[in-house]
């Protein structure tokens, strides 16, 4: 029995240093994440140690000081040590690790499926061996047949937190393990940190940089022709067609012998599918919904919806006004296309990847993806305008980017998660993931400072211009909606079917409803294949709603 004060004495020091606690987000409130099935604001983010101390005085409030409070508070000691044990993104059974502050013999990362970066990485093995005395081994592995078990770190694209999380192959960040490092926390854009590095309601991954879409716009040819960056898709839709006339163009210094595209967008294989997720979003992510690619319940697709369908015919139409071998290209094409000259809108994100160089006419100015003016109400089947002078704009989260998590067998988990905090960097260092083009800005510190900002841009970019893709951040992370691309498991699948059917349409083998309808059924047919129970649980979790 000695255990029992020493334990309440815990639980009661807890309580008194939770005003002191790591800053994290307390509550997204209705306007920022709708309702929930029961009305309710939604509580989320280490909900264990700020819940608890909740409950411990709801446990006081009910009854009174003294003996019941003690018994409430150890009560309260058991539901934590359960809680504890329980799902969520960590390891099915908990690992043996060794004792604080013991020091590794070596740290390895496994980095999956980005060989390129894992090369990178290597190159800073000496430097951080020289720095703490460690060895660090880096790993370029495929999630195809090689499984990491004995890596200490994990260094993914931002789908697979799903499927690592859902195989028990990472451990979450808890508040105490996240402690020393507040600094470093607290310099990640909360957008990226507390949404897409989120399973089920803990957070369980560290951004290395995560894009999202940006609109380039030809500045140059929008003041001759006397328009204004898109604000809307119906302006996006209405400039590009400006754009297809050449004869105008010519006008304004176009060569009339340049391959050109009104707007570009990455439609290639693998790219398509997450496109028209970008544009739906702000049609079909309602704020007094949670769910928007699927029914919560019964796992019916809504990919065939009206906001769905919408998008897809928007899309078309902008694709076909460029020859078809624009239609096969990545995000890093397109940026290098548009800084050729050779279209006027393009959808991507900058990159230190390149180009290093711009066509001399080419003036550039970067806005926030295109917003919505109408919203699809899914309860009332009806279209509801934006409020006059507003548009809803939803960014599209994990659409690529890179992140870091524990792995659920590492021994030495405060030196893994030191090595994640120095790959992260300091503010003002260098952002060192910046040399990776999946990756982009994800330090609040390098959209303030001009010259960290110039390290994630390609060197074609003006300073000027830099600023205006800061600004657009800016705006798009200060947007109170969101929608975290899908991270269930069978991920892939899922996405290379709506891959097809976009690309069908475009090319102009389907009508986008057909095309739409069948990608639907397929999309069950691989929920049902995979479990709808299973399947169902995991996106509730990939919602960050309780199981």
């Amino acid at each position: 029995m000695v255990v029992w004060p020493h334990l309440l004495k815990v639980i009661r020091k807890k309580q008194e240093e939770r005003g002191s606690a790591l800053s994290v987000p307390g509550r997204q409130t209705m306007h920022t994440m709708g309702d929930n099935p029961r009305g309710e604001a939604v509580r989320w983010h280490f909900p264990l140690a700020r819940d608890t101390a909740e409950l411990g005085r709801a446990v006081d409030g009910v009854a009174g000081r003294g003996f019941y409070s003690l018994v409430g508070m150890v009560v309260l000691a058991g539901l934590l040590a359960a809680l504890l044990t329980g799902t969520g993104c960590g390891p099915r059974q908990a690992e043996k690790q060794q004792p604080v502050g013991s020091k590794p013999a070596r740290l390895t990362v496994a980095v999956l499926d980005d060989s390129r970066l894992a090369e990178t990485l290597r190159s800073y093995e000496g430097q951080w061996q020289a720095e703490t005395g460690i060895p660090l081994e880096v790993l370029a592995l495929s999630l195809q047949g090689q499984t990491p078990v004995k890596a200490d770190v994990l260094i993914f694209r931002s789908a697979e937190l799903g499927p690592l999380a859902e195989s028990g192959l990472v451990q979450p960040l808890g508040e105490e393990k996240l402690r020393a490092h507040t600094a470093a926390w607290t310099d990640l854009v909360e957008m990226l940190r507390d949404q897409e590095g989120r399973w089920g309601q803990q957070v369980c991954a560290v951004p290395l940089g995560s894009p999202v879409l940006v609109c380039y716009c030809r500045a140059d040819l929008l003041d001759r022709l006397g328009l204004r960056p898109p604000r809307t898709w119906e302006d996006y839709l209405q400039i590009a067609e400006q754009f297809r006339d050449r004869s105008r163009l010519a006008a304004a210094g176009l060569p009339k012998d340049r391959p050109w595209a009104p707007a570009l967008e990455p439609l290639a294989a693998g790219w398509a599918g997450w496109m028209l997720l970008a544009h739906a979003a702000s049609y079909a992510k309602h704020p007094n919904y949670y769910s928007t690619l699927f029914e919560m319940e019964s796992m019916r697709p809504r990919i065939a919806d009206p906001p769905f369908l919408r998008a897809l015919e928007e899309l078309v139409s902008t694709a076909k006004w460029a020859s078809p071998d624009f239609w096969e290209m990545d995000p890093d094409q397109v940026r290098e296309r548009f800084w050729r000259g050779e279209c006027g809108l393009a959808l991507c994100w900058p990159s230190r990847a390149g180009p290093d160089k711009a066509a001399p006419e080419v003036k550039c100015t970067i806005v926030p993806i295109p917003g919505a003016s109408a919203l699809w109400h899914p309860g009332e089947g009806k279209w509801v305008p934006a409020p006059k002078a507003e548009l809803f704009r939803t960014p599209l989260l994990g659409i690529s980017g890179r992140w870091a998590a524990l792995h659920a067998h590492c021994q030495h988990p405060e030196a893994a998660l030191e090595l994640i905090f120095w790959l992260v960097g300091k503010q003002g260092t260098e952002p060192r993931p910046a040399v990776c083009p999946a990756t982009a800005v994800f330090r609040k510190s390098d959209l303030k400072d001009p010259r960290r900002l110039q390290a994630w841009v390609e060197p074609a970019m003006p300073r000027q211009t830099a600023q205006q893709y800061a600004d657009a951040l800016q705006e798009t992370f200060s947007s109170g909606q969101w929608l975290v691309a899908l991270r269930i498991p069978g991920w892939q699948e899922y996405m290379g079917v709506l891959d097809e059917a976009v690309r069908a349409a475009v090319r102009g083998q389907q009508a986008p409803q057909q095309a739409l309808q069948e990608a639907a059924e397929k999309w069950q047919a691989i929920t049902h294949r995979l479990g709808l129970q299973h399947q169902r649980q995991a996106y509730r979790r990939n919602l960050a709603l309780p199981d």
